[in-house]
């Protein structure tokens, strides 16, 4: 099991202030689209910022981004973005 910071972010992971609260979005199964309205960015400005986010903790996918982001045991208790 991988450490976690404050915030459940993988030890050894640094994510931009910003890249932090897209990748927690993405994980929670936001589109590009519904990303972007929620911060004013278009949808290709959201996926810069997971293109420069998933290489960080090496992972290929939104299912592997939740798995480093979200503690199993607080799986349950997010709520459906």
């Amino acid at each position: 099991m991988s450490e976690h910071r404050r915030g459940g972010v993988p030890t050894g992971t640094s994510l931009s202030l910003q890249g932090l609260p897209i990748a927690e979005l993405a994980a929670g199964g936001l589109t590009h689209r519904q990303i972007g309205q929620k911060f004013s960015l278009s949808h290709r400005t959201v996926g810069s910022h997971l293109y420069r986010i998933f290489p960080k903790p090496g992972i290929t996918t939104r299912s592997q981004l939740r798995d480093a982001l979200i503690p199993a045991d607080r799986r349950a208790q997010r709520p459906a973005w």
